[in-house]
Formats: structure tokens, sequence, C-alpha cells
């Protein structure tokens, strides 16, 4: 048992690269890869973005694919690792894993399969979680001397690093450093360095991503492409239509394997602590897991209906005010099982977490999956949190004798499934451009070309002509202007 337990994070390393390998590059992965990357590099981004972090990873990704598959295996792996060491119980990495392969197509196709979502939103991800961990499990009282002056720096760096990725987790990093620095001094009457430090890193790079000219174009409207609400009707109407075109569902809705695991946890653990709850508590804790529990079924019948595509506005509508009702109830159920079992900072931490990294998302535009990979991964470790207050007797059966040999078999054919499943991916993409590039030495100018298949996990996989994807599609793979690809459906 300690053997594999040594050898896991190697055997999933190595899986992983095998895995990535077979990611196709797509969308903008096309125009960091080629000329366009290298002009925005020279410009340095000015009025791109200010994801420095983040554009200098995608240019190097996007130029090796070998390269790119070691990037996306260690930092997939050191999220899985870094969820085993918060969560801080020895089911923690089936856990992580099951949950991780298992997240909505329209997050592991934006933030995980996409090499320029990935750079972006999985990398944010990984290096805010290493603060996460060090504030939550480190005693800042046990680094003294010189180690404190290294962590100092070391958590400097990371805090610039963190703020140069990704927006909302700019905007996220910079209050958890100000949290970790106020919560240290209130509860250890001391200003820690190592806070300090992360906190500063956090000033600096916020300072520097939104200093980039185009956040300017962003707030004055003339960007084309990205917009913020400025008035204050126009920031109703963006949370408005972001809540009821990608949040409700992208977050929460499609969100099946954890509605059903906060559901099943949530009843096992109202079964331990009924007896101590006094009556009124006990009717809201009731009332709260009934709505939680029926969300678990809305969103089993949402996901049946989304595969039969049907798409009806009323039913959009309901399940968007119910989604609303259900987040609340979750959170009342959760500070009501934080108090009892005295895990109030823990649980609240996480929720605050949570809605901070969402709130960005209803003012700005675009918003898609890719942008809740970060509060996807808080609510696995809020889910493991639960599972932790489980009775020692009822965890024991839960996670030894049943569901955790369970979820390893599961990991595995999932495994299996994905390598099947981007295989197959993998040599349309292959046979597609070596069918182009045949009839291109031909002198052939209109080509038919086929779409890559399971399209839902792919994010623009198509080099549809008359679009920015057929153009950069030609550049990336040097083929001419001139050329005409037609899409055969």
């Amino acid at each position: 048992m300690t053997y594999i337990k040594k050898i896991k994070y190697p055997i999933c390393f190595l899986v992983l690269i095998f895995l990535c390998l077979l990611f196709p590059y797509s969308g903008d992965d096309w125009a960091w890869g080629s000329d366009i990357g290298i002009e925005r590099l020279e410009n340095w981004f000015d009025n791109y973005n200010g994801r420095y972090v983040g554009n200098l990873i995608v240019l190097a990704l996007t130029r090796s694919n070998v390269l790119k598959s070691v990037v996306m295996a260690f930092v997939l792996t050191g999220i899985v690792y870094l969820i085993e060491k918060i969560i801080d119980k020895n089911w923690a990495f089936t856990f992580a894993a099951i949950t991780l392969l298992l997240m909505p197509s329209q997050v592991f196709s934006q933030a995980v399969v996409w090499t320029s979502g990935f750079s972006n939103y999985s990398v944010s991800i990984f290096f805010t979680l290493i603060f996460i961990y060090y504030f939550l499990k480190k005693n800042p009282n046990d680094i003294k001397g010189i180690m404190n002056v290294l962590h100092m720096a070391i958590f400097l760096v990371l805090g610039v690093i963190c703020t140069l990725i990704v927006e909302h987790l700019t905007i996220y990093s910079i209050l958890l450093g100000a949290f970790a620095l106020i919560f240290g001094f209130v509860k250890y009457r001391k200003m820690f360095l190592p806070y300090m430090g992360y906190f500063v890193g956090c000033i600096i790079g916020t300072i520097y991503m939104f200093s980039n000219t185009a956040y300017v174009s962003i707030s004055n409207e003339s960007d084309g492409y990205r917009t913020m609400a400025g008035s204050f009707m126009s920031l109703i109407k963006t949370a408005v239509i972001n809540y009821g075109t990608e949040i409700y569902d992208g977050f929460f809705m499609s969100n099946v394997v954890l509605n059903i695991a906060f559901a099943f946890i949530g009843v096992l653990i109202y079964s331990d602590m009924k007896i101590c709850l006094k009556n009124k508590t006990l009717v809201l804790c009731k009332t709260c897991l009934v709505i939680i529990v029926l969300y678990a079924v809305l969103s089993i019948i949402h996901f049946l209906i989304s595969v039969l595509n049907i798409n009806i506005m009323l039913i959009k509508v309901l399940e968007g005010g119910f989604t609303i009702v259900a987040g609340v109830a979750l959170i009342a159920f959760l500070l009501i099982v934080s108090f009892t079992h005295k895990k109030v900072f823990i649980f609240s931490f996480y929720v605050l977490s949570i809605l901070c990294l969402l709130a960005p998302l209803f003012v700005v535009t675009p918003v898609g999956g890719r942008c809740f990979m970060a509060t996807y991964v808080l609510f696995i470790i809020l889910l493991g949190e639960m599972i932790k207050l489980l009775s020692v007797k009822k965890k024991e059966a839960l996670c030894q004798r049943k569901v955790v040999p369970g979820c390893k078999a599961v990991t595995a054919g999932c495994l299996a499934f994905f390598f099947m499943f981007f295989g197959t991916i993998y040599k349309a993409d292959r046979e597609r451009l070596e069918n182009v590039k045949c009839k291109v030495e031909k002198g052939e100018k209109t080509i038919m070309i086929d779409e890559l298949p399971f399209s839902s996990y792919i994010w623009c996989g198509n080099p549809i002509e008359g679009t920015i994807w057929a153009e950069r599609y030609k550049m990336f793979y040097g083929l001419p202007d001139d050329i005409f690809l037609n899409i055969e459906k």
C-alpha cells in the first residue's frame, strides 16, 4: 500500500502526458502558434490583454505538442495533488481524480483540452491553490528566521504570477492576499511576512495587468469583442444575460456529478446530525436538503433534455430561478452544518471564495465554460470537506468498502474512454491536415474537409471558411492563403 502511494503521482503524470498528446490545437491556438502570436509578443501584448504570464505560456505550448503535454500533465497532476493535500485524507486522490475527469464537457473542452484556455484557466487555479494550501494548512508561527524571509520572497513572486493570468483570478488573488494578512493579524496579532509578500505581489501584478491599454478599450466600449458593464442599468442587463446564457447552466446546472454528490453527502450528514438540532433549525435544514436533492434531480433532467437538444425558454427561466433557490439552500445548509460541527471558518472560506470568483463574471463579456474551472475546483474541495464531517462509521463504510473502490474503477473507465475518445479526434485531425496538404500539392483550390468528431469536447476545432479560424488554421500549418476550405458535414 505504501509503495502504491509513492508511485501514484508519477503514474498519474505519465498517463496524463499520453492523454494530453492527443488533445488537438484549435481556435486561438492556431493564432498563438503562428506569426500572430509573435506579433503579439513583439508588441508586448499591448491593447490585447494583461495576461502576461498566461500569454507567454500559451506562446510556448503552441510550438511543441510534447512540451504542451508535459506542462498540461504537470499542472493537472499538481491540481490533484493540492486538492488531496488540502482535504488531507487518504481517499482524496481518487476523489479529486474522478471529479476532475467528470467535469462538464464545456469546462473540460475550454479549460483543459484547449491549449489557450488551459494556459489561463487551469494554470491560474493551480498557482492559486498553492497559496490556499499554505494559508489553510501551514501555521505561520512555525516559519521563522531566514525561512520567513525566503517564504516572503517566494510568495511575492507567486502573487505576481497569480495576478497576471486571468482577470477574475486576479481580483480573487488580491482579495485572498488581503484576507490572509488581516486574518493572521486578528488571530495571532502579528503581520506575517509570507502573507505580506503574497499580498504585495498581488498588488504589483494587478497594477501591471490593468495598466494594459486593452482595459481602457474595454471600459470605453471600443474593444469590439470584450465588454464590461458601466452604468447601473447596463450592469443589471449584462448580469441577467450572463446568468441566463452561461452562468446558471455552465456552472450550476451542468455539474450533474457534483450536484448528485452534494445531495447524497448532504443526506448522510443530515442523518448524523438531526438528533442534535433544535426544532426550527431541523425544519430549515430539512427544507434546504429537500431543495438540494430536487436540484440534483433537475440537473439530471436538464442533462437529458440537452442531449435531446430541446430548447424551450420557459424551461430555461424555471431552471435559472430554481438554481438561485438551490444556491441559497446549499449555503444555508452548509452554515447549519458548519455551526453544528464547529467548522464555520473553513466552509465560509470556500463559499465566499466561490462567490468572489463568480461575481466578476456577471459584469463582463464574453463568459464561457472555461471561466468556471476555478470555481469547479473549489466546489470539489468544499464537497471533500463535507465528506470529512461524516461519522467515522459511515465514513469508513463510504470510503473504504464501497465508494473508493468504485471510484477507482470509474476513474480507470473514464481514462480508457478518454484515450479512445481523444484518440479518435487526434486521428481525424491528423488525417484532415494530411488530406489538405495532399490536395494543395495537387494544385486544388477548393478542398472539402471533415468536421472533427465529438465537437462538444473541442473548442472551435473546425476552420470554417469566412471566419478567422480558417485564416489562422492556414497560418498555423503553413497552408496557402488562397485555398478554400469547405466543411463537409
